[in-house]
């Protein structure tokens, strides 16, 4: 077990069928749901309403893949490459879905469609141009069941998934489509209601603030990142350019703890103001340590 001193956070590494898992546990646990890592990758974002059913959740999460070959994993990344049936791209109708997959994709890239594939975890990703942007869709071996996650110019964009192959790639499509349209038509900060907006949430996170609040905008995707200081913490808050649509992400010392969402401006700026102020009192390791330990 290790724990991170500026966030609390704590990980716990072990090994299981020749698979190196690491669970970090935030500060806020459960509020806020626990990364599962398998070979230097996030695997998963696990969570649970109390700890006990959220560790049920992680163990669960962690022993699907070695369910053995009659389920949708069939086994860990050895036995996977072994089985060419246990992903969702393996066997005759894993074929079939693939080709679904790469057409879909085809139909919005402007470049042809290359797929590379991970041989440790079997994730497989797929690579294109559309409108000067580049585009990366990642999908875990398990995938509908786990979501696909976007990237675009080289950075995270979205977790994006659905209840079925279909519906993941409808919503992957629409999701890389929205950005063609006119920025200026995308902006939640342009025109006076904007601009007025903007100024209630730089005027929200300022209240919670140590000193400034800095501004900057990225040229091709128009995003906006907040930064400042708190409880010695140096906070970013990406806002993307069609906010609220799309979530805001959360990072504390250059690493991502969170993405906020909701259906509203006001209810997005309030639960990131309540996830940051959350990690002001960190609870006492001892007592964490034995809140799990009385679960095992």
């Amino acid at each position: 077990m290790s724990r991170k001193t500026d966030t609390q956070n704590l990980s716990m590494s072990f090994q299981r069928h020749g698979q190196q898992w690491q669970v970090k546990f935030p500060s806020n646990f459960p509020r806020s749901d626990a990364s599962l890592c398998t070979n230097g990758e996030v695997w998963e974002m696990v969570g649970g309403d109390t700890v006990r059913i959220a560790v049920r959740a992680i163990i669960s999460a962690i022993n699907q893949p070695a369910a053995g070959a009659g389920g949708i994993h069939g086994g860990n990344p050895a036995r996977m490459a072994a089985a060419g049936h246990a992903q969702w791209y393996g066997g005759e109708y894993g074929e079939a879905t693939l080709k679904y997959v790469v057409n879909e994709l085809t139909k919005i890239a402007d470049s042809e469609v290359k797929m590379s594939r991970k041989t440790d975890t079997q994730d497989v990703t797929l690579s294109f141009n559309r409108r000067r942007r580049s585009w990366k869709v990642k999908f875990p071996s398990n995938f509908p069941r786990s979501n696909a996650s976007l990237s675009t110019n080289g950075e995270f964009y979205a977790m994006v998934g659905g209840d079925t192959v279909e519906t993941a790639v409808s919503a992957i499509t629409n999701r890389i489509s929205s950005l063609d349209q006119p920025l200026a038509a995308v902006q939640w900060y342009s025109g006076e209601y904007g601009e007025a907006t903007l100024k209630y949430v730089f005027s929200e996170l300022r209240k919670i603030a140590v000193g400034d609040v800095n501004m900057s905008r990225k040229t091709d995707t128009q995003d906006i990142t907040l930064c400042f200081r708190r409880q010695g913490r140096e906070w970013q808050v990406k806002f993307p350019s069609n906010f609220p649509r799309s979530t805001v992400i959360l990072s504390a010392n250059g690493e991502v703890c969170a993405i906020a969402g909701g259906d509203t401006v006001e209810h997005v700026v309030n639960e990131i103001i309540n996830h940051i102020t959350s990690m002001d009192h960190p609870p006492v390791v001892r007592s964490s340590r034995m809140k799990l330990c009385n679960i095992i």
